[in-house]
């Protein structure tokens, strides 16, 4: 019979015992000066092994950003909305899905007419897509 395991929660604490063939390189790694506390780092680095575990066992893939993001920025794109735009966005791109509507839900009956008439542009001048030339690959790749 498997042994019960304690359920942990945010801020709990573990223990973990180094495994007995460690190498020095590892040990040498871990022990060295930071700025931010062992304990931190050790969970950092436990916390991020576990997501990419996470990702390979629920067949996810992970995007970098190339540039750094702030705080609210992180925030904003952990919000359920954008990662369902995004992973929505993505399949489109790889071809896997269609782009669903994103709309929200209207607040008045007033809103809910819907308009008969739309301005179309019939312009007969070409899109500029140049600005999406840095999300591209080098050409050399």
């Amino acid at each position: 019979m498997p042994k019960s395991v304690k359920k942990l929660a945010a801020g709990n604490n573990i223990t973990i015992k180094l495994p007995v063939d460690i190498t020095h390189d590892v040990l040498a790694f871990i022990n060295q000066e930071r700025e931010v506390s062992r304990n931190k780092f050790l969970a950092s680095a436990l916390i991020n092994g576990l997501k990419d575990k996470m990702q390979e066992e629920l067949k996810q893939v992970k995007v970098t950003l190339p540039l750094e993001v702030t705080e609210d920025q992180r925030k904003q794109l952990n919000s359920p909305h954008v990662e369902r735009a995004l992973a929505a966005f993505a399949q489109t791109i790889i071809g896997t899905g269609t782009m669903p509507l994103i709309h929200s839900v209207p607040k008045s009956e007033s809103e809910l007419e819907v308009k008969t008439e739309k301005d179309v542009d019939q312009s007969d001048e070409e899109l500029d897509f140049s600005i999406y030339d840095d999300l591209l690959p080098p050409d050399d790749e």
